[in-house]
């Protein structure tokens, strides 16, 4: 595992090269800033998420890190929003490489947001 500290220079996420793909390629332990906690960025791709959930909490509760999952590949608007809610009740940030596959995850959590405030 490395470390290293988080720069935001720019519009685009840090962990993301130009092309659309993650520069981080292993779990990494990064410094957000004081005052702020340590994140452990562990990259996976989305379908192997939920498999390596355990582990990647285990080894993030024992850096003492918040877990953020960097996600990548392509997904359905369903299986995106069942993964969504199942890391949101893991305590999990998961973060999605690529500008469209954020669009797509921006539009399903303003539903998901919508549905749950329409059952309230």
């Amino acid at each position: 595992m490395h470390s290293q500290e988080a720069t935001l220079e720019n519009n685009s996420p840090w962990y993301e090269s130009p092309n659309g793909t993650c520069t981080i390629l292993q779990p990494t332990l990064v410094n957000m800033g004081e005052g702020k906690p340590l994140h452990l960025m562990f990259p996976v791709h989305w379908a192997k998420s939920l498999e390596v959930l355990p582990q990647a909490k285990q080894m993030a509760n024992n850096l003492k890190a918040m877990l953020v999952l960097l996600l990548h590949g392509e997904a359905s608007d369903s299986q995106i929003a069942s993964l969504i809610v199942e890391l949101a009740e893991a305590e999990v940030l998961p973060l999605w490489i690529g500008e469209q596959n954020r669009q797509k995850v921006d539009r399903i959590i303003s539903m998901l947001f919508s549905q749950i405030q329409e059952n309230a």
